[in-house]
């Protein structure tokens, strides 16, 4: 009789059970992982939003506002009264000054930009109860805030699991990591 080439039942055995115990080690990290993963997006989509309406206000040599938005999609966005961010928001020209968008024909304000929400879960909230950041023609904003991006599975003391944006009156945007609360 020839011998056989192939695995025993007991060595199939063993390599099933280490491919378990390596998933089972894997999956808490992997989900640490894409929630890190998810804040960084969160953080950059904001910062580079705040870097838009800054350079745009340069650029285009008048005031321009960025502004949080509950309806981020509709054909004509608008600011919302309040200091939570999560929903998404918009960039726009405010050439009259009233910090709200007037399109044509009744205004002649620019709808430059909109961001979608921030993923579900997460609160995305400015500090100091900023609603709209407003550059003027040298890139300076009108006042300065801290916003505190916070992940929904963060457990008290956790580190580095929140980020803190901070915006100063210079227009310039500073990020940190924060421990969970």
């Amino acid at each position: 009789m020839k011998n056989a080439h192939g695995f025993t039942l007991v060595e199939l055995l063993i390599t099933i059970l280490v491919a378990a115990l390596l998933m089972a080690l894997a999956i808490p990290a992997f989900h640490s992982f894409v929630e890190n993963n998810r804040i960084a997006a969160s953080t950059n989509q904001l910062v580079s939003a705040l870097a838009v309406a800054r350079s745009e206000g340069i650029h285009r040599r008048e005031d321009v506002v960025l502004c949080s938005s509950t309806n981020p999609a509709a054909l004509v966005p608008t600011c919302a009264a309040s200091a939570s961010w999560e929903t998404g928001w918009i960039a726009f020209t405010d050439r009259n000054g009233n910090g709200a968008i007037d399109v044509p024909p009744g205004g002649t304000d620019v709808l430059l930009r909109v961001w979608e929400a921030i993923p579900a879960g997460h609160t995305l909230t400015a500090t100091g109860g900023m609603t709209q950041a407003r550059f003027d023609r040298l890139g300076i904003a009108s006042a300065g805030d801290i916003f505190r991006l916070a992940n929904p599975d963060c457990r008290t003391g956790q580190p580095n699991r929140e980020r803190t944006i901070t915006l100063l009156t210079s227009g310039s945007v500073t990020v940190a990591r924060a421990t969970c609360p």
